[in-house]
């Protein structure tokens, strides 16, 4: 185990420090991601008091001054609250309306506007739990690579947390666009879609998961290339010597059955 063959024309603890490097900075883009403020954006034309934008789980700007069918004294102010409770405020409203006799429009609002932010609020935690793996598997990689340096091999748990955090990443990102139904054209000037939720322009945090999404094959593919080479070439040498070690204990029975020929 002492000399262990260059892969692809490359020190196998070269190949370990270059993707140490790689999934260090897909831990940096990722951590990103998730703390990044503006996630979405709705700009329904004519409707400046409806404008928001949104960070991941929570109103960041807008919603300031939302009229209050409850209280129509007093107007709503929604920035800096959680999509859990904008969810929780328009559908109590709705739920409060009679759709027969309510107006459509205003039904509508409230109806669509309520469906919008719990399928943010749910994409979000969906977006977070599996990034999360995501990172944890990240990490073990980079444990594990470290241990590859030094020529502790541990070739199943890396193949397993590499295919873990390319799977959760995929779940994550994808979710949330299906779940969110998140626009990257930027047309996100319906204030409604009929008793459908709206779409939003998804920005600067989908975009960066989208970002991830992409670069992972050309660190994956080649991570799992070099360690299935250097596993075959350890297995090779393995088998090598062991022959090597049955020739050696075969030589003296073959001197002895020939002097006994003699």
């Amino acid at each position: 185990m002492a000399d262990i063959p260059k892969i692809l024309k490359l020190d196998h603890r070269a190949w370990w420090i270059i993707f140490i490097v790689f999934y260090t900075f897909l831990i940096a883009v990722m951590i990103g991601t998730l703390s990044t403020p503006i996630w979405v954006e709705l700009k329904p034309d004519n409707f400046n008091t409806f404008k928001f934008k949104g960070s991941l789980i929570g109103v960041v700007d807008g919603l300031s001054s939302i009229p209050n069918l409850v209280n129509p004294l007093k107007n709503l102010d929604l920035e800096g609250k959680t999509y859990e409770d904008v969810a929780a405020g328009a559908c109590f409203v709705r739920d409060m309306l009679n759709e027969t006799t309510t107006i459509e429009f205003t039904w509508d609002f409230y109806h669509s506007w309520c469906n919008m932010f719990r399928r943010l609020w749910f994409s979000a935690g969906l977006f977070i739990v599996f990034e999360v793996i995501s990172l944890v598997c990240i990490a073990i990689l980079i444990a594990l690579l470290s241990l590859f340096i030094v020529n502790r091999f541990y070739f199943n748990a890396s193949f397993c947390a590499g295919g873990c955090l390319w799977a959760s990443h995929i779940v994550a990102i994808i979710g949330w666009i299906v779940i969110a139904k998140g626009n990257f054209k930027g047309e996100c000037e319906d204030l409604i879609d009929g008793e459908k939720p709206p779409e939003i322009c998804a920005q600067n945090g989908p975009r960066l998961g989208l970002f991830v999404l992409l670069v992972l094959p050309f660190i994956m593919i080649p991570f799992f290339v070099v360690t299935c080479l250097l596993r075959k070439r350890l297995l090779n040498d393995s088998q090598e010597k062991e022959n090597q070690t049955e020739n050696k204990k075969s030589e003296p029975n073959n001197v002895a059955e020939e002097k006994e020929g003699f």
